[in-house]
């Protein structure tokens, strides 16, 4: 399989690119057309569960460094950060079921 192609930014970063002027534009073009324009906005649920907001926080911070913190990926993200406390929470259970067993009576 091909290695999917790298984005305009990392292109220009990079400094070597076998593509022309006219091509990179193009693809600026393409890339800045698939964005909303609207800012990475946090739902309900995740605002209510601290560890899915504190992920989020973590999230939206590096997304807007790389400024991808578009609308458009709202949805998974949401869907990951209440996995990922979802995963916190049973990892938490785990480890108290672990030493209420390890108890001797």
């Amino acid at each position: 399989m091909p290695t999917p192609p790298k984005p305009v930014i990392m292109l220009e970063s990079e400094k070597k690119s076998h593509r022309t002027k006219r091509e990179i534009e193009q693809r600026k073009k393409g890339e800045a057309a698939l964005q909303t324009g609207k800012k990475l906005t946090e739902r309900p649920e995740v605002k209510e569960n601290p560890v899915a907001h504190k992920e989020f926080q973590r999230l939206n911070g590096l997304l807007k460094t790389i400024g991808k913190n578009d609308a458009l990926y709202t949805g998974i993200i949401t869907r990951y950060c209440l996995l990922y406390a979802e995963c916190q929470e049973a990892e938490q259970r785990r480890d108290r079921l672990e030493r209420y067993r390890a108890v001797p009576e």
